[in-house]
């Protein structure tokens, strides 16, 4: 399997104002917003911060655009879906051998309640038959997150994010994994949270 994502979020599940409270770094919203000069080092922190929570949930959190590509198509009548919760299936297309254009099948029913979503074969259909291309043969565009604004996310997903970013900005000189080993805080805060399915 193979994941691209063609279209990420246009914004992040914190904004630099929420950060700056909580770092202490202004007394007030009024402050919060004037220019700081660390405001672009704060900025990549709080998307290295999402990305990183993606990675150990197994979770999009905000609203993006996924292509998958998979080398063979599912044993049984449905396949899942990374990077719950999935909002629409845009496209499945597969490539037969012997050609380089994608056909489109329509056979299939989104799952968007289950977690994670799922593409289910329609009653009486089956998957082609074709004998498929050797290179990224199905093709699969999703789109998954919670929603498109900051207030989609789960606020336990939102305070393990400043908690991170607070991690990385108070220890910048020391970034072996910090990120990646969680305190006991941050991970109570997303434990729940982990999809299994699609986590190695």
């Amino acid at each position: 399997m193979k994941l691209i994502t063609t279209t990420p979020p246009s914004v992040e599940p914190v904004s630099l104002l929420e950060v700056k409270l909580h770092l202490r770094l202004a007394v007030d919203e009024t402050s919060a917003t004037a220019y700081n000069q660390e405001d672009d080092l704060l900025n990549a922190l709080i998307k290295t911060a999402r990305e990183k929570v993606e990675q150990y949930t197994g979770r999009a959190l905000l609203t993006q655009t996924k292509k998958m590509y998979l080398d063979r198509w599912p044993d049984g009548n449905s396949k899942a879906i990374p990077y719950p919760p999935l909002q629409t299936v845009t496209s499945v297309k597969y490539r037969p051998v012997d050609s380089e254009a994608y056909t489109t099948f329509t056979d299939y029913e989104a799952d968007i309640v289950s977690v994670p979503g799922r593409i289910v074969l329609k009653p009486n259909a089956s998957w082609p038959s074709d004998v498929l291309h050797p290179l990224n043969p199905i093709e699969i565009i999703f789109t998954c997150g919670y929603g498109a604004t900051s207030a989609s996310v789960p606020a336990a997903i939102r305070s393990a994010i400043l908690l991170i970013v607070s991690d990385m900005y108070e220890n910048r000189t020391d970034m072996t994994d910090r990120a990646v080993n969680y305190s006991g805080a941050i991970n109570s805060l997303l434990t729940s949270f982990r999809d299994w399915t699609f986590i190695i």
